[in-house]
Formats: C-alpha cells, sequence, structure tokens
C-alpha cells in the first residue's frame, strides 16, 4: 500500500508541475490519510481479538466470576465424622431425595431448618428421615419477602421442645439481600418486642439461636441485644458475610456467645459466593487457618441445601470440599469444626 501511494504522488508532481509548497502539502495530508487508516485497521482487528478494551475481556470476566477455578488438592481429605449444621428441608424436594443425598455424602448427620414446627408434623417427618436427623424451627411464618412472627409458633415450640423434637431455633432473616425463595430479600426489626421474646424464649429453652444477618459485625445495637440476655447462644449463619479474617477474630474474641457457621461462604457449587468469590477456599490462606484453629470451639460446617433439589444434588460435592478445607487444620480444631461443637452445642 505504501509503494503505491509513493507512485500516485510521483505521478501527480511530475503531470501538475507543483511548485514546492504545494508539494509538501500534498505529502503532508496524503501521509497523515495513510497513517490514520492503518491505526483503524489495527485497532478493530485488535478488538475482535477481544485483547482490548472490547467485548471480550467483558466476556472473560463474566465468565470468570460464574466459574471460579478451584485449586488443586493433592494430599489426604479430613476421614472424620462430620455433621452438617445447616440444611433446609422444604416442600420442594421429597424426603427420599433428602435421604439418598446424605446417604451418598459423607455426612453423618444433619440440623434441617424445617417450616413446620407443631409436634406430629414433626414426628412425622423424624419417622420418615430416621434417628440421625435434627429440627431447627422458627417462630415467624415466612411467604416470600413476607416475614412475621406468630404467637401461637411459640407455644408449639414449647411443646416439641418437651418431647425433644428441636434442637434450635432459625434461621431468623435479620437481613437477607436475597434467597430464591424471597428474591426481593427480608429485613426484620431485631429491636422490637416480639423478636427479643424470640432470643429469650430460646434462651430460656436452651436452644441456640440461628441469624441471617450479612450485616451483623455493623450491628453493634444486636450485639448489645444478645449480650444482655443470659445464656443465649447465637450461631451467626454464613460467618455472617464478613469477608476479613481480622473481623471474625474480633467478632469471636470479644463475643463468648457468638458461634458461626461456615455454609456458603466456602461454597463454589451455588449460592452467592459462587459468583462473588468464596471468602475461605477449600485451600484456606494461613491466615484462615489461624482464624479457625483460634476459634475452633464455636465454629461448625453447614451445606445450605434445600432451596431447590439441584442444590440437594449437588451435597456431596460440598461435603467433598469441606473435607479438603478440614484437611489442612490440625487433628483437633478439624474434629471440632467438623461434628464436636455440633454435638455439644445442640445436646446430641
Amino acid at each position: 500500500m505504501l509503494w503505491e501511494v509513493s507512485l500516485w504522488v510521483y505521478v501527480a508532481y511530475e503531470k501538475l508541475q507543483m511548485n514546492k509548497r504545494s508539494f509538501l502539502k500534498l505529502i503532508f495530508s496524503t501521509t497523515s490519510l495513510l497513517f490514520f487508516s492503518t491505526f483503524s485497521l489495527f485497532a478493530s482487528g485488535h478488538k475482535r481479538s477481544g485483547k482490548g478494551r472490547g467485548r471480550g475481556r467483558s466476556k472473560k470476566n463474566k465468565e470468570g466470576r460464574g466459574k471460579p477455578k478451584r485449586e488443586e488438592f493433592i494430599g489426604t481429605p479430613y476421614q472424620g465424622k462430620m455433621y452438617d449444621a445447616h440444611a433446609h428441608i422444604t416442600s420442594k424436594v421429597s424426603i427420599k431425595t433428602y435421604i439418598e443425598a446424605y446417604k451418598n455424602s459423607t455426612f453423618d448427620k444433619a440440623g434441617l431448618f424445617t417450616k413446620s414446627i407443631k409436634s406430629k408434623s414433626l414426628e412425622k417427618i423424624k419417622n420418615k428421615l430416621g434417628k440421625n436427623f435434627f429440627f431447627f424451627v422458627d417462630l415467624h411464618k415466612r411467604e416470600k419477602s413476607n416475614y412475621q412472627f406468630v404467637k401461637s409458633r411459640a407455644k408449639s415450640l414449647n411443646m416439641a421442645k418437651q418431647k425433644n423434637l428441636v434442637h434450635g431455633v432459625g434461621e431468623l432473616y435479620y437481613n437477607l439481600s436475597f434467597a430464591p425463595f424471597a428474591p426481593q430479600g427480608i429485613k426484620t426489626n431485631y429491636k422490637s418486642k416480639s423478636e427479643i421474646g424470640i432470643l429469650e424464649k430460646a434462651a430460656e429453652l436452651k436452644l441456640p439461636v440461628f441469624i441471617h444477618d450479612e450485616k451483623f459485625y455493623e450491628h453493634q445495637d444486636l450485639l448489645d441485644i444478645v449480650k444482655k440476655i443470659p445464656n443465649l447462644k447465637v450461631v451467626l449463619a454464613h460467618l455472617g458475610y464478613i469477608k476479613s479474617p481480622r473481623k471474625v477474630d474480633k467478632l469471636l474474641t470479644n463475643n463468648k456467645q457468638i458461634y458461626t457457621d461456615l455454609s456458603l461462604v466456602t461454597n463454589s457449587r451455588f449460592g452467592p459466593f459462587k459468583r462473588k468469590g468464596l471468602i475461605i477456599k477449600r485451600v484456606p490462606s494461613k491466615k484462615w487457618i489461624e482464624i479457625l484453629e483460634k476459634h475452633d470451639d464455636r465454629i461448625l460446617v453447614g451445606s445450605d441445601i434445600g432451596a431447590d433439589v439441584q442444590r440437594v444434588k449437588r451435597l456431596t460435592k460440598v461435603a467433598n470440599d469441606y473435607r479438603i478445607l478440614l484437611s489442612h487444620l490440625k487433628k483437633s480444631s478439624a474434629e471440632k469444626i467438623a461434628y464436636k461443637n455440633f454435638e455439644k452445642l445442640f445436646s446430641i
């Protein structure tokens, strides 16, 4: 292309007998045209290849967020007992499916959040599931984002506890940004008389309370409420979405009533952190190993299955990931987090 342009300029000069000034103008304009044409072609090809700031990079980033890379693991996973402290049982999934999922997984026992709270209903479910499943119940009635305390459920809780059918209260949704069952999220006034009453009732019955609050670390007023209720034990679901090991350390160090579970924040199989990026990977950082071992008497594992059939079917993979994670801890810490804390906290 360059030699063709040069030939054209020469012919123009010869035929038109331009003066020197006109000829220099022609040279400048032609060179400029050639430069910008070449640059445009290069930029266009660069963009199509996806190497620049075009669609190629955006697509790659989007796919990367949806499919986090799992670390290679070479070694022996944790081999001891392991209990699932955070799972849901719903009418969308058959009892048979739950039984098969846990049978195929390496979880030995499980705690299940259930909508049912009446003793007869819990007994019926218990008989179908078997002795290795334990129930946690909520005193609210939930229909999508409508989440209201129901006084009659408190009476049912008393009866269920007397028959040893209930081992915990929850999951109480204080600050939920999104869930498949509540796309608009849920926010609850935990300072209300009824909500404080639930915590007091749980403490009276010696039942741990699971709280879902994605802003828990910022809610000092909620921590103050918890501290004022003697014998209350709170399990902060999903690590409270706290990303900082330092903040988790501070929270657990300063609040002996607080326990936490690792559901979702360690889960690359489903849930929000599959997209956002895991807080604790199955091959954890040295800092997280330090925190898990330091507070090993107040941490539990959990799957958070139950929202749909697909989550339940991924239970085996979730369990295997936990075993890899636990293998990086000293044996005593791994055993506490895997099952001993579950036994002690829920009096199993």
